[in-house]
């Protein structure tokens, strides 16, 4: 746990990690660590989901025929997305 901490770039996350989460007792820290993977275990096991590497910070407008009205949604990377079906070779 030490290592993936030290990872995290969010000051507020990591400090809740290094201060918080330090001194709770282990019984309230699995049930915390419980409550946080019913939010979030959702996102990391959505094959979609998992593949998002970044979102933007500021929203685009978009407009599209497929969409009726124009929306504003920040541009989004994901990775390993197949747009068209893959050719067959044979």
């Amino acid at each position: 746990q030490k290592y993936k901490v030290t990872k995290i770039k969010n000051p507020i996350v990591k400090s809740f990690w290094e201060k918080q989460m330090a001194k709770t007792a282990d019984f309230h820290r699995s049930e915390m660590l419980n409550y946080f993977t019913s939010k979030f275990g959702r996102f990391m096991t959505n094959n979609m989901m998992k593949n998002i590497i970044a979102i933007g910070k500021e929203p685009k407008k978009i407009l599209s025929w497929e969409v009726e009205t124009p929306v504003e949604t920040p541009f989004v990377v994901v990775k390993d997305v197949r747009v068209t079906k893959p050719i067959e070779k044979g």
